[in-house]
Order: C-alpha cells, then sequence, then structure tokens
C-alpha cells in the first residue's frame, strides 16, 4: 500500500515550518477527516472505537480550559509580523552638543528615538531567509553608509563674519605698524649714511642720486628705441647706478649711470693718504694693490664655470663663449658681471690693507667691429660702478684695457685665443689705428675732473707678446699712445706699457724723454714647473735678487 503522502495533490503550496508545527499540536486534539471516496478496507485500518474517541474527547475538554491564553497569542503573531510591511525607517534627529571649541562650533551625535521592543519569535523567519523583514533587518553595507554618513559629513559653523573681521582688521593694523616703523628707521639711517658722507666724514663721498634707484622713474621717460645702455628697465641690476635718463657722453661714452655728485675725502686705511691728498713718489711710498682678473675680461682659468662645456664645442675665450651663446650671451654675461665682484669685494680689499686696485676690460666695452661675437658696452656700466665703489672706500685704481683689436698676444685673456692680429697680419696696422681710437676716447672720458684723484695709472695694452711682434713696432705704438692719452688730459696718472716678455734689460735706453711712465712686469712662478715647486723662502728670495737686479738695469738710461 503506498503512503499517505502519495495522496497530496500534486500542486499543494509547501508548508512553512511554523505551519506544520502548528497543524501537528492541531492534530493532536481532533480526528483529522477522512475523504469519503477512500476505500472502506483503508479506512477501517485505521478507525477508533466510539469509547476511544470519547475518552479522547474529554481529555481534550479539560485541558483546553488551562492551556494559556499568550500561547495562542505568541504562536499567532510571527503570522502578524510578517503580514504587515515594514514601515519606512525613521530619519534620525540630530541634537546638538555643548560648545566644545572657541570658534563656537558644535558637535552633533545622532540619537534614535526608541519605542518599546517586541519579543519575536524568529527562529523559522531566519531559516526561510525572511530576516530582513524583521525589525532591524539584516545588516548591509548601505546601512552601515547610511549610519556613518551623519558622523563624517561636516557641519558649517555658525556665521562668525564679524568676529573674523576683527581679527582681519586687528592682523592689518599691525602688519601696517611694522612697515611704518621699518620705514621710518631706514630712512633715518640713510639719511645718517647721506650726511655723513656729504660732510667728508667716515668711509667716503657716496653720491647722492637726484631721483633715486629704479623704482622712482616712470618708463615713459625713456625714449621708446633706447639702447640697452641707456635703458635701465632692460639692466640686470641697478643698485648704485643713476636710472635717470641721459644721452650726454664724454668721448663719445655715455654718462648714463653715473650720479652727478662725488668725493674723494675717504682713505682706504691710516697708512695711505685720502684720495683727495697726493700719494707722492712711489718709491718713498709704494702701491699695496690686487689685480680684480676675471670680470669685465673673462678668463677661463679664473671663472671655469663659464666655460663648462665640452671641449668638442670649441668654448676656449670670450669670443667662442659669446658666439656660441648667441641671444643668451647678455643675460649670462651681465648676471656674471653683476655677482663676480660687488662693493663688498672693494671693502674687502680696503680692509685686508691694500690701496690700489688693478681693474682689466676690453676694448669692447668702447667699440665692436664687424665679425665680432663679443657683447657691446654692457661692461662699461660695470667698470664705472666699480670705480665709485673703489672710492667710496678709498682705493686708487689702475685702469687696464686686457683687451685690444685683433688681439695683442693670441691668449684667451685678450678675448680671442689663436692668431695675432694687432700690428701683424692682414689687419695689423687697421687693428693699431682701432686701438689707438679706443684711447682716444677713454682718455677724453677719464681726463674730467672726477677721475683726476682716483685714477692713479693708466695701462696701454696689457702683455704684448713681443717675443712674437716687431720689437720696434710696439714701442712705435707705444709712443703714439702716450702721446694721445697726454694730450687728451691724462695728465696726472702714470701711463703704463708691458715689457714684452722682452727681459727688463732690453728695455734700457727706449722709450727716452716720456716722463711719468711705468713698465708693466709680470713675474710668473705659476708657469714654470722648476719654480713652482719653491718654498715660500725660496720664493721671496728668488724675487729680492732676481727681479729687482732687472728693475734696476731697465731704469738705467746711461
Amino acid at each position: 500500500m503506498a503512503p499517505r503522502e502519495g495522496t497530496r495533490p500534486s500542486k499543494r503550496h509547501r508548508e512553512s515550518a511554523a505551519d506544520k508545527h502548528h497543524k501537528k499540536r492541531k492534530s493532536s486534539s481532533r480526528p483529522k477527516s477522512k475523504p469519503t471516496s477512500e476505500p472502506d478496507s483503508t479506512r477501517s485500518g485505521h478507525a477508533l472505537s466510539a469509547d476511544a474517541l470519547a475518552e479522547l474527547n474529554r481529555h481534550n475538554a479539560r485541558h483546553s480550559s488551562s492551556r494559556p491564553r499568550r500561547e495562542s497569542i505568541s504562536r499567532a503573531k510571527p503570522e502578524v509580523v510578517r503580514s504587515k510591511p515594514r514601515k519606512e525607517e525613521r530619519k534620525p534627529k540630530r541634537i546638538p552638543r555643548d560648545n566644545y571649541d572657541e570658534d563656537d562650533y558644535r558637535d552633533t551625535e545622532w540619537r534614535r528615538q526608541r519605542k518599546k521592543k517586541q519579543r519575536v519569535v524568529s527562529g523559522a523567519i531566519l531559516e526561510e531567509g525572511r530576516s530582513k523583514h524583521l525589525r532591524g533587518g539584516a545588516g548591509s553595507y548601505d546601512s552601515l553608509e547610511r549610519e556613518k554618513d551623519g558622523l563624517y559629513t561636516w557641519q558649517p559653523p555658525r556665521n562668525n563674519k564679524k568676529k573674523k573681521i576683527w581679527i582681519y582688521a586687528g592682523i592689518g593694523l599691525v602688519v601696517a605698524i611694522v612697515i611704518i616703523v621699518v620705514a621710518v628707521v631706514v630712512s633715518k639711517k640713510k639719511s645718517g649714511s647721506d650726511d655723513s658722507n656729504s660732510s667728508g666724514s667716515g668711509k667716503g663721498d657716496s653720491p647722492s642720486s637726484p631721483s633715486g634707484g629704479i623704482g622712482s622713474i616712470d618708463p615713459t621717460s625713456i625714449p621708446v628705441g633706447s639702447p640697452s645702455w641707456l635703458d635701465p628697465f632692460q639692466w640686470a641690476d641697478t643698485t648704485d647706478f643713476n636710472c635717470t635718463y641721459t644721452d650726454q657722453t664724454v668721448g663719445d661714452l655715455p654718462l648714463m649711470g653715473l650720479f652727478s655728485v662725488w668725493g674723494d675725502s675717504a682713505a682706504p686705511n691710516p697708512h695711505a693718504p685720502a684720495l683727495s691728498q697726493k700719494w707722492g713718489s712711489y718709491a718713498s711710498r709704494p702701491a699695496r694693490g690686487v689685480n680684480i682678473g676675471g670680470w669685465l675680461s673673462l678668463e677661463p682659468f679664473i671663472t671655469p664655470s663659464l666655460f663648462n662645456y665640452p671641449l668638442s664645442q670649441g668654448i676656449i675665450d670670450e669670443y667662442t663663449l659669446c658666439a656660441y651663446l648667441n641671444d643668451t650671451c647678455a643675460a649670462v654675461l651681465e648676471k656674471h658681471y653683476a655677482t663676480f665682484v660687488t662693493e663688498q669685494t672693494f671693502a674687502d680689499i680696503a680692509a685686508a690693507g691694500l690701496d690700489h686696485v688693478r681693474i682689466p676690460f676690453s676694448y669692447w666695452a668702447v667699440q665692436t667691429y664687424d665679425g665680432d661675437a663679443y657683447l657691446f658696452r654692457t661692461s662699461w656700466r660695470y667698470l664705472l660702478r666699480g670705480i665709485e665703489w673703489a672710492r667710496k672706500h678709498g682705493l686708487r685704481i689702475n685702469l687696464d684695457l686686457h683687451g685690444l683689436p685683433g688681439s695683442q698676444n693670441g691668449w684667451n685673456h685678450s678675448g680671442r685665443q689663436g692668431p695675432i692680429g694687432w700690428l701683424n697680419g692682414t689687419d695689423g696696422d687697421l687693428n693699431a689705428r682701432r686701438s689707438l681710437d679706443v684711447h682716444d676716447r677713454l682718455s677724453k672720458f677719464f681726463a674730467q675732473d672726477r677721475y683726476r684723484n682716483i685714477i692713479s695709472h693708466y695701462g696701454l695694452a696689457n702683455e704684448p707678446r713681443m717675443t712674437f711682434l716687431s720689437a720696434a713696432a710696439v714701442t712705435s705704438w707705444t709712443e703714439q699712445a702716450y702721446k694721445l692719452v697726454r694730450s687728451n688730459g691724462i695728465t696726472d696718472a702714470i701711463v703704463v706699457f708691458g715689457d714684452g716678455f722682452m727681459g727688463l734689460g732690453n728695455w734700457q735706453g727706449k722709450l727716452q724723454g716720456l716722463s711719468n711712465m711705468a713698465l708693466d712686469v709680470h713675474q710668473y712662478v705659476i708657469f714654470n714647473t722648476n719654480q713652482v715647486v719653491f718654498n715660500h723662502t725660496t720664493k721671496i728670495r728668488y724675487a729680492c735678487d732676481g727681479w729687482t737686479q732687472q728693475t734696476k738695469q731697465s731704469m738705467d738710461t746711461s
């Protein structure tokens, strides 16, 4: 006989666990009715006697009255909870906490209005996967995010606009007071310095400016199209320059950048006279000075950083450097001019006990010619400022024309390394005349009264290579240059000419009749491998014994 479950309809819905449990209890209290169509044989197998049924009814009647009412309620309640749709979750109510900082920000916390919870028998519901319909539901990522939203959402502070305005106003007032105080102090110091310089006391007479620095200059006061040396707004550095526009020249050389007032009251140290006083004989009071090389005339061994290029580039001197830099040459070299030597340089020289400064410069400060790659005239302005700084510290100047047209020695410090084109070669005579023209303009400019006391030496040509050039040609050119500068007003300064590495003895009897000249002798021991190993005592003995004897020979007029 087949099981009774096989007689169930196939489309009958599956009963929940709770329904099965409930129906089992009901079946114990009353008999289950059978279909009338079931065969009698089957029904008789399970029939109960009348006495048994009566006894069962009495038993159920006794216990039905004592069954707790809440049992039926608790069993029915899950059905009620399941049948009701879950209400929309209440939005949290924000309750501010107490103030906790000076900016009056308020922290908040989320609180939920709680209602009395009701106990629900949820075991069966959990088994069927319907726990999300219960109050509280199943946890999810979204629900956690909703809970955190309120905790991490920034809330704007209360409106403290008035308070911030007062704070900003206070800060602005303090800054204004500081600026005013600093301006007053600086103004007093500036005024005191100017008064000191004007009276001749202190370090020196600092020239005054009629218009101040570049900040006080109206750009419209500079004529449109002015060349760079006349336009201070094109200068990389305007420190201690008079930026008032002027196109005045002396010797066809610009005065632009110079102040109209100067003074010569400064002395470098207590052992040397002030600029306004005569130096006297250099035989009784020797000059103690230093050369400022590599500044306005580049020398690779002094400023190697400017020549830090691969050897394949062929950048070996100022000419090849300028040709390589091309449009950027002006910016690179002017930065060098402005930073390599400053006023502090001259202050340090004076503080070291020195009293003279030799400043080398080259012909392109005055003039350039076809085929030249040099930077024209920019170094001229820095030469003039350097002289004024030397004046301020009581230092006398030895002007040295370091590079001449065509190159007088073919070495890199003449501007262009290679063949000598001065008094030599196809353009030798042309470059000789060009050099005289440069001196014509220079001597006219430095013959002004403002330079009479400070220019102590005037150099004609640095190191002409007379071991290669014609000695007679160099001597003749030197005599012409001497007469030219003297006729232009260089009357007090000593005119300097180079010995040409001929040896001092070979100058005996030459250039007679030319007064107040000095033979420029460069004695090097660094380039001689036999001499460079000398200790200090040996070097001093070598200089005193050997150089003194040569000097006496050169001064012998017999």
